[in-house]
């Protein structure tokens, strides 16, 4: 009801603190995700075909993978908590709540799967998902009865630090997040400054990563 002085008040410049610890979690977590990708794609798709002896990939190749891809989704999907997250077909939106920490394990398992083999090509879905499961996460370990809003809040500010990481700006990151959940108002401000804190440290340690690790993230660029 009172935006400008919840802005001002001590409560929320400890959720800023909190929202940068977030982002360092979810930027090296997204990171982590991001290279597993990348490496099961070209293990799949190019090493592996050559190690077996093929001078080039034959074009039956990616039907087994896909297949079995299938089977993983289905498994997250059916089998644990989250039903494997955000649905493609539906687009880049959200709704409902945001994911809990316990989906997170089937959402990943899915978007690992998926993404790694070849049925689906774009990560953003899956990197909210994280970064809103990482990011209520942490304030649980923090102060175990939040209240909802401040729950929301780090939600939120993790999905930012998550997405900026494949577009290498916060501010990117800050307008797809904003389009995906219909951000606006008085709430608006309130949920920018903790996002944008959040994305930015997390764009810095994503690029560290990549250079101190020797990977590259060119790929996700």
């Amino acid at each position: 009801s009172d935006p400008d002085g919840l802005i001002r008040s001590r409560e929320y410049r400890v959720l800023l603190v909190v929202a940068s610890l977030v982002g360092l979690v979810v930027s090296a977590a997204s990171w982590c995700f991001l290279e597993l990708v990348h490496e099961l794609q070209v293990g799949v798709y190019e090493e592996l075909p050559d190690r077996l002896g093929y001078d080039s990939v034959p074009a039956w190749w990616p039907l087994p993978w896909l297949a079995f891809a299938g089977l993983v989704t289905a498994f997250a999907i059916q089998r644990l908590p989250g039903s494997g997250g955000h649905v493609p077909a539906e687009g880049l939106k959200t709704g409902g709540g945001p994911t809990r920490p316990i989906d997170l394990p089937g959402v990943l398992l899915a978007a690992t799967a998926t993404l790694g083999l070849g049925l689906v090509l774009g990560p953003e879905a899956p990197l909210i998902a994280l970064g809103m499961g990482l990011g209520i996460l942490a304030l649980r370990l923090l102060k175990k009865d939040a209240p909802e809003q401040a729950l929301g809040l780090m939600a939120a500010a993790g999905s930012f630090a998550a997405v900026s990481t494949i577009f290498g700006s916060p501010v990117i990151g800050a307008v797809l997040i904003i389009e995906a959940t219909g951000l606006g108002g008085a709430v608006l401000p309130l949920v920018l400054l903790p996002g944008l804190l959040a994305a930015g440290i997390g764009s810095l340690v994503f690029i560290g990563l990549g250079s101190w690790s020797g990977f590259s993230d060119a790929a996700w660029q």
